[in-house]
């Protein structure tokens, strides 16, 4: 795998432009050999792996070895979002504080279309981008057509299929050189997916236009242990959590809908992009995940979590207590 994804990054770079490139170079996967061997907190021994229990290192923590966690948040990408970057750009901020005080280790945090799962910004541990997330939003909000997709997950299924080679190219007009990076060719040590919708939905999660390799995106995200929609090897499902940011489902109307965010203190100039989505996706979606296996998904108002805050410090440290109880720590 090593050997296979550095030859690969090797004729990328070889192909493309010679461009300023950041981002680890390893991806901390199998050595082709059934030798055990320590792969962060885990033994790996030929296709399989077992938790170390250690001196306070856990999944996502950073310490004794292990690589940290990453985060993905996912966003709509269409002409409003322009209006809303700063917005995003908090809850971002608010999530990576929440998970670092939490005990974790933030190693890369990345945003991608929600649409298409391309990849728009990203930001290495202790590694400044080369611009600012709401400059990059507001640039794409402005350059890229709106997208359509069959389904609110599929963004999320494209990119998790390809991770460890995932491409981050930022235009030479946002940046002033091109700038490339790969963000995510080290496995972490676990994975936040954060999807934040403003818009429609639209399909349900029981649609045929949402199945994913025969499945619905309700089993295919949270049915399987390891899971399956992320090509690195061997990351377990408490190692995931998601996190859904969006517009109502409940059948609120657009007005009721758009007074309620005035009130949080959504400001106006940006609030003709929000719009309750009649079909319900990320609620029925929750709960079917969550019924795999408890607290995978949290669900959060999008007026709320980008003016009055949401309680991701409370999701952050439920999250890293089960993390902790995958090497026995209490």
């Amino acid at each position: 795998m090593r050997t296979a994804l550095g030859a690969l990054l090797l004729a990328l770079w070889a192909a493309g432009p010679q461009c300023e490139q950041r981002g680890p170079g390893s991806d901390g996967g199998f050595d082709g050999s059934h030798q055990p061997r320590l792969d962060g907190r885990v033994i790996v021994v030929g296709d399989g792996s077992v938790p170390v229990p250690g001196d306070g290192g856990f999944p996502g923590s950073g310490r004794d070895g292990d690589p940290g966690t990453d985060v993905l948040f996912l966003v709509r990408m269409d002409r409003g979002l322009a209006n809303d970057a700063a917005l995003y750009e908090k809850v971002v901020g608010q999530t990576g504080s929440a998970l670092v005080n939490a005990g974790l280790v933030v190693a890369q945090t990345a945003v991608a279309s929600l649409q298409d799962g391309r990849l728009l910004w990203g930001k290495s541990k202790g590694v400044e981008p080369p611009v600012g997330l709401a400059a990059a939003l507001t640039y794409y909000a402005q350059h890229l057509p709106d997208l359509e997709a069959p389904c609110s997950t599929t963004g999320l299924a494209q990119l998790g299929a390809n991770i460890p080679v995932a491409v981050l190219n930022y235009p030479s007009e946002l940046t002033g050189v091109p700038f490339t990076e790969w963000p995510f060719t080290v496995r972490p040590g676990a994975l936040l997916v954060v999807l934040i919708d403003h818009d429609l939905r639209p399909s349900s999660p029981s649609a045929a236009e949402c199945a994913v390799r025969g499945s619905t995106p309700t089993a295919y995200f949270g049915a399987q242990d390891p899971v399956p929609w992320l090509s690195w090897w061997w990351l377990s499902r408490p190692q995931t959590r998601f996190w859904a940011i969006s517009t109502p489902e409940d059948g609120t109307s657009r007005e009721t809908a758009r007074a309620l965010c005035l009130a949080a203190g959504f400001p106006q100039t940006a609030l003709d992009v929000i719009a309750p989505s009649a079909v319900p996706f990320y609620e029925p979606w929750a709960q079917g995940m969550n019924a795999f296996f408890p607290g995978l998904v949290e669900r959060i108002d999008f007026c709320t979590a980008t003016t009055a805050g949401f309680p991701a410090q409370d999701y952050a440290d439920a999250w890293a207590k089960v993390l902790r109880a995958q090497v026995g720590l209490p």
